[in-house]
């Protein structure tokens, strides 16, 4: 999304919270007042700065929520693949949870043996060979599947 999109989305959301989606009128009187036009489609970035600046400081609050990723993103490229394949699995169809617990609780089950009785807690810990082995068996999954 660009600058100018966000800019439009923010100012959307300012009139939720301003309660001007009901009354057209106000909202465009609004509009008309500060940039002498009507429709933010037709407003440039600084018009619609304007338009933010003004819901501001009639009340509007506007938060950056920022990355929306809870987890940082693996570096090796083969955990990243087991965690595309735990995703596809699940648009799927093939398991109901697509979190990263879930997939935690599959890896741990996976790969439980003599040396390790509890399995392995977390994508990130796997050898090289236990990795190859669950990629292999999420492959073999959503091929039995699709």
């Amino acid at each position: 999304m660009n600058v100018r999109n966000r800019l439009i989305a923010k100012i959307k959301i300012g009139c939720k919270q301003l309660n001007l989606t009901d009354d057209r009128e106000a909202y465009e009187a609004m509009l008309h007042n500060l940039t002498r036009k009507t429709s933010c489609s037709k407003m440039g970035i600084k018009e619609l700065e304007k338009v933010i600046q003004h819901m501001e400081s009639r009340g509007a609050v506007f938060i950056n929520k920022g990355n929306k990723r809870k987890h940082k993103k693996s570096k090796d490229a083969h955990t990243r693949m087991l965690f595309g394949l735990w995703t596809e699995l699940y648009e799927a169809g093939g398991v109901s949870d697509p979190s990263r617990e879930a997939l935690r609780a599959w890896v741990k089950r996976m790969t439980k043996s003599e040396d390790h009785p509890d399995g392995v807690g977390d994508p990130e810990w796997l050898t090289t060979k236990q990795l190859n082995q669950c990629i292999e068996s999420l492959k073999q999954w959503i091929a039995r599947i699709s």
